[in-house]
């Protein structure tokens, strides 16, 4: 083989490997993006789940337990017993519990 039969070839099989590399990228980057919305999703649903998970323990000591019911419904309802005293705390704008 002479010398520009070697290069043409050295050229067509680099062309090659730089097309290949170039057709494996995309999918790369797209899993790349698919896997930072899953983990998005993943967060979101573990918010949800711990929300449910409140929500559940809420309504079982709702359910029962009487008196957590009644501290709930006199909060509600901004009631009170006769001689007790009623002390409430505002949040400061801004800040979360």
């Amino acid at each position: 083989m002479n010398a520009s039969v070697r290069l043409a070839f050295c050229i067509l099989v680099l062309m090659g490997c730089l097309a290949f590399v170039a057709t494996a990228l995309q999918p790369f980057r797209e899993l790349k993006r698919k896997e930072a919305a899953l983990s998005e999703v993943i967060e979101k649903e573990e918010v949800v789940i711990q929300r449910k998970d409140a929500k559940q323990r809420e309504l079982s000591a709702i359910v029962n337990d009487p008196k957590y019911l009644e501290i709930i419904a006199r909060d509600r309802l901004n009631y009170y017993k006769p001689g007790e005293q009623i002390f409430r705390i505002e949040p400061i704008q801004g800040i979360q519990p």
